[in-house]
């Protein structure tokens, strides 16, 4: 009473253009046709393929409870006409699988990161991504192995399935190798890298560089030296030359003159009177300090001084000058 005695029903056919036949009805994929409410076998044929059927059956209308709920005269005109029963579907999908001995075209979308990789099937070489194939398949195969190449990058393989729709690659950066020298001012610094000891400087590090890798922590020490710290960006960098500033250490001597008032240089440059308290400076090139005292009438005196005697006392004692005799 609702539906109806016939239904539309949606054929098609993967790959589309195969004809069908199906109740007297003949015709291509993909189409729409009204047919009478029944059981049908459907069969689906193309050039090339196996032939299909496939069964489009009927089920209890839901709309014929309705007609029951409206009394008898309602379901019997249904049951009458058929009306009681829908198609259990109304799309028909038929996959046709190809003949024996047969090759199929099949149009497949191929991408990779980055882009412009050569695709490779065995040693025929298609296209670079991304791209839009055609690939020949025979009957018996399910799945082709796809290369992927790019220069810079490690080549990929991969399994594209008959049915798959596209395929992607992920390509991983090759390395890059790059020498690299490192040298100090004075040499015999310790060198280290990223934390770990690399050697003394002069020294030559092979190193590996990603695209993506961050800078190069290199860490020079010598003792009596002031520590240092370089980057390394890439592969560009060939050699990493570092002059390193000593260490300066301000330490004093306690000084005492007999006779007081007595003049004093410090290695060569006068300073005044010889003070209690005499600040030197100590590095790994100032080992030692030359003191010169000088008091009329008596005989001038040198005194050297190491960084050992730094915070110690030391008496400068002159010795008067002896009479000439005529």
């Amino acid at each position: 009473m609702v539906q109806g005695t016939s239904q539309e029903v949606a054929l098609d056919s993967r790959p589309p253009g195969a004809t069908f036949t199906v109740g007297g009805v003949s015709g291509t994929t993909p189409r729409r046709i009204e047919l009478p409410k029944d059981d049908y076998r459907i069969t689906f044929s193309l050039p090339g393929y196996l032939p299909r059927t496939l069964e489009l059956k009927r089920q209890v209308s839901a709309y014929f409870y309705g007609s029951i709920a409206l009394g008898f005269v309602a379901s019997a005109i249904d049951i009458a006409t058929g009306a009681w029963k829908e198609f259990q579907t109304t799309e028909v999908l038929a996959v046709l699988e190809p003949a024996p001995g047969t090759t199929e075209r099949i149009g497949v979308r191929v991408t990779s990161d980055p882009p412009g990789a050569e695709i490779w099937t065995g040693d025929v070489l298609h296209a670079r991504t991304p791209a839009d194939l055609e690939l020949e398949w025979k009957t018996e195969e399910r799945s082709k192995e796809l290369t992927f190449r790019l220069g810079g990058h490690f080549p990929k393989s991969l399994v594209l399935a008959r049915e798959g729709e596209g395929l992607h690659a992920e390509l991983e950066p090759q390395p890059i190798a790059a020498r690299v020298l490192v040298r100090s001012t004075p040499p015999g610094a310790d060198v280290r890298v990223g934390g770990r000891t690399a050697g003394a400087t002069p020294l030559y590090l092979d190193l590996a560089w990603l695209p993506k890798d961050p800078p190069r922590v290199v860490e020079l020490k010598k003792e009596g030296y002031q520590p240092v710290r370089r980057e390394l960006r890439g592969p560009r960098d060939q050699e990493l030359a570092v002059d390193l500033e000593e260490v300066v250490e301000i330490l004093p001597i306690f000084l005492r003159a007999v006779p007081a008032g007595a003049e004093l240089a410090v290695d060569g440059v006068p300073v005044g009177r010889v003070p209690e308290r005499l600040p030197l400076r100590w590095s790994v090139s100032l080992r030692k300090h030359v003191l010169s005292a000088s008091f009329p009438g008596c005989v001038p005196r040198q005194v050297e001084v190491t960084r050992a005697q730094a915070g110690g006392t030391l008496e400068i004692r002159l010795a008067p000058l002896l009479p000439k005799v005529p």
